[in-house]
This record gives C-alpha cells, sequence and structure tokens, in this order.
C-alpha cells in the first residue's frame, strides 16, 4: 500500500508541476504581452521571475502580471525548431525561416534564410522568399507610421528669413528627435508657422510676455527656444503626455498631474 501510495503522490507533483513549467506567455497589465521562457521564479506572491526571450532575459514584477498562458510559445518552439537543425540542412533553415516569417519573427526568417542561401546560394526559392521578408517588413513599418504635424504661432511679425533662421531650424532638430525617440515610428510631416499669431500647438515669443497659458498653445521664449524643450511641449501638447508641474503658471498645464 505505502508503494501505491508513494507513486500515487510522484504522479500527482509532477502534473501539478507540468503547467507551472510551461507558463511562458505573459500578459502585463499595462497590455503588454511577452513571450518566452520562465527560467527562475521567486515563491513570494511579491516577487519576480525570470523570462527568457527572444531579446534576452527580463525580469518581471509577479505585481505587473495580468495573466499567464500555458503551453509553450513562440519562444520555445522556436528553440525547439532549432535543435532539430542539422548542420548544413539547407532545406532545414528555409523552412524554419518561413515557419518564422508567419510568425512574424522578422530578423530570424533573414538569418535562417542567410543561413540557407550560404549552403546554397544558388538557391532561387531561399532567394525569392528573402525579398518577400524584406518587402514584408517595409509594408509592416510603413503600417506602423504615425505622421505628425505642428502648428507653430509666431507672436511677433518676424520676417520670413528670422523665421527660417532661427525657428525653423529649431523645429527641425525637433523632429529629429521625435524620430529617433520613436524608433521612426513617428515622424513630423508638416509645420505651418502663423507669423503674427499668438495661438497653436507652440507659440514663440521673442519677449516671453503676455503668450496665453494652457494645454493648446504654449510658450516659449527665445532664451529657451530649442529642439529639446519643443519636443519636450510638443509631447505635452499633441501626444497629451501630463504636465510635471501643477499650478505651475506656464507650460502645458491643466492642472491635472
Amino acid at each position: 500500500m505505502r508503494k501505491v501510495a508513494y507513486c500515487f503522490w510522484v504522479i500527482l507533483f509532477a502534473l501539478i508541476l507540468i503547467p507551472i513549467a510551461k507558463t511562458d506567455t505573459i500578459t502585463l497589465k499595462n497590455g503588454d504581452i511577452i513571450d518566452g521562457k520562465v527560467t527562475s521564479e521567486e515563491k513570494d506572491a511579491k516577487g519576480s521571475l525570470v523570462l527568457e526571450t527572444f531579446n534576452g532575459s527580463i525580469t518581471i514584477k509577479k505585481a505587473d502580471i495580468l495573466k499567464r498562458g500555458r503551453g509553450k510559445g513562440k519562444y520555445e518552439n522556436y528553440q525547439d525548431k532549432v535543435g532539430k537543425l542539422k548542420e548544413g540542412d539547407a532545406d532545414g533553415q528555409y523552412n524554419l525561416a518561413v515557419w518564422c516569417k508567419s510568425q512574424k519573427l522578422w530578423k530570424l526568417a533573414k538569418k535562417h534564410l542567410a543561413e540557407a542561401l550560404k549552403i546554397k546560394p544558388d538557391d532561387k526559392k531561399a532567394t525569392k522568399e528573402l525579398e518577400n521578408i524584406e518587402n514584408a517588413i517595409k509594408a509592416e513599418v510603413r503600417q506602423s507610421q504615425v505622421p505628425m504635424d505642428i502648428v507653430v504661432g509666431v507672436k511677433q511679425a518676424l520676417s520670413k528669413a528670422e523665421v527660417e533662421g532661427k525657428i525653423v531650424g529649431e523645429v527641425k532638430k525637433m523632429s529629429s528627435q521625435l524620430a529617433k525617440a520613436t524608433g521612426g515610428s513617428m515622424y513630423l510631416e508638416k509645420a505651418t508657422f502663423n507669423v503674427g499669431e499668438n495661438s497653436g500647438d507652440l507659440v514663440y515669443d521673442k519677449d516671453f510676455t503676455g503668450t496665453p497659458n494652457g494645454w493648446s498653445s504654449i510658450p516659449m521664449g527665445v532664451k529657451n527656444w530649442g529642439g529639446g524643450v519643443i519636443f519636450h511641449e510638443w509631447g505635452h501638447a499633441k501626444l497629451g503626455l501630463n504636465d510635471e508641474y501643477k499650478g505651475a503658471g506656464f507650460g502645458a498645464n491643466k492642472g491635472e498631474t
């Protein structure tokens, strides 16, 4: 009887452990979904776990987790397929690239096609598939891009040369920062400069006096008119980012922060 009970306990324990070991797709409370393999986990409910992903290992606080999936995710499936590849197998590399493409793992798809072509340089099928993947990546990038526009009020009646010499150059710097900060996903498509106007997404006031305060009209005096500051204030006005000041009397301030 003891032997039977012991076996039952071992089997039951194993069944309990299996779903825990396969909890590899994690949905965070902010909506992000992270796929990988749990390599370590603290027992404390307030602790954290380490997830091995395509982009390396990351530590996640359990308090930030909304849901944990069960079963193998993309990461483990990919690792399994890589483990079955044989050296010098061009077709295997090609088939894995096609699978990666179906999962939108673009970098890995290109990597395995490159391996296939290294083994079999004249493989027309792999060459064509590489071209298809390049086009798919370009299409996805285009779809994900967000063109933005900005309206700059120039309070004083400055000349065209003055506007182009000072203001336009700084807005261009801001545009570069926007593209850099978003990995190219957002870019400034159009900038409109209204000379003699005291309103806009940003207002240039060389004297920094009498410029209206508020969410959609930001005073930017000559002393602090620069690409970095424009980018900062434009983020408040156009992207809805909360102001860091409460009741400060300047900047994009709704008094809600």
